[in-house]
């Protein structure tokens, strides 16, 4: 339902939320694309934002989380969000780039695995201190 103000209320409920230390995902639904292209936009968003606000203690351990959640091979992950490669493989020179984004489309078809996946990813970028929303 266009006009109804969702962006409007997801805007009004973001800054408070990240203002208290809260992470927010967002990502805009669209009837042709399927659910995990959305979310694999919607967390890669997420990551270039965490990427560019690099803070510091918060940054390390969301890493920390997160390759003790999905370990540093998941390729079908590093595949479908760049970013999450480039947070990962900071200061890890021995780290390889992803695949070209042309893969990424057949391995989102590898859809039991890598809806696995973002659970276990969502799963540790969610903490006390850091609500996700």
């Amino acid at each position: 339902y266009p006009g109804t103000g969702k962006s409007t209320l997801v805007n009004q409920i973001k800054k408070p939320l990240q203002e208290r230390g809260g992470c927010f995902i967002e990502g805009k639904f669209d009837k042709s694309a399927r659910p995990d292209t959305i979310l694999s936009f919607a967390l890669n968003t997420f990551f270039g934002r965490v990427l560019a606000a690099n803070a510091g203690d918060m940054h390390m351990l969301m890493r920390w989380r997160i390759h003790d959640a999905i370990g540093s091979g998941c390729n079908v992950l590093m595949e479908a969000i760049p970013n999450l490669h480039k947070l990962l493989s900071e200061g890890n020179p021995r780290n390889e780039s992803p695949n070209s984004a042309g893969n990424v489309t057949s391995n989102l078809g590898n859809s039991h695995r890598l809806k696995f996946m973002f659970c276990k990813l969502i799963g540790a970028i969610a903490c006390k201190n850091h609500p996700l929303v």
